[in-house]
């Protein structure tokens, strides 16, 4: 759907346009100039932070990044998700929850107990 959105907004440039969306789901749509579209997903949105908030924070969602704005970066974490096998699929690609849902964060994200739980 997002990517007709897409080419409803974006779709008359004359070069190629890239749009990032990063909902549940990162995605992103390729308009080229002769009207032909690739979409694909990128990689873990919202889905990952929702998960997180919800376990670390007792949130349903990391509204207007009130928690993350709060933390630093942690390179080991940001390794390891960047490691994750999905993210080599070839391009185009899809993912879901299989990938990037709760059973991720519970194997992956949870281990990593150094991270704080901030309230408010």
């Amino acid at each position: 759907l997002i990517p007709m959105v897409d080419r409803i907004l974006f779709g008359q440039s004359e070069c190629s346009v890239i749009c990032q969306n990063i909902g549940g789901i990162a995605n992103a749509t390729l308009l080229k100039p002769d009207g032909h579209l690739l979409a694909m997903d990128t990689g873990p949105g919202n889905m990952v932070l929702d998960g997180i908030a919800k376990v670390y924070f007792d949130d349903e969602c990391d509204r207007n990044g009130k928690y993350s704005a709060r933390g630093e970066v942690n390179q080991g974490l940001l390794n390891m998700m960047m490691s994750c096998p999905a993210l080599s699929r070839p391009f185009p690609r899809n993912f879901g929850r299989e990938d990037f849902g709760q059973a991720y964060i519970d194997t992956h994200l949870l281990p990593y107990s150094r991270l704080h739980k901030v309230k408010g």
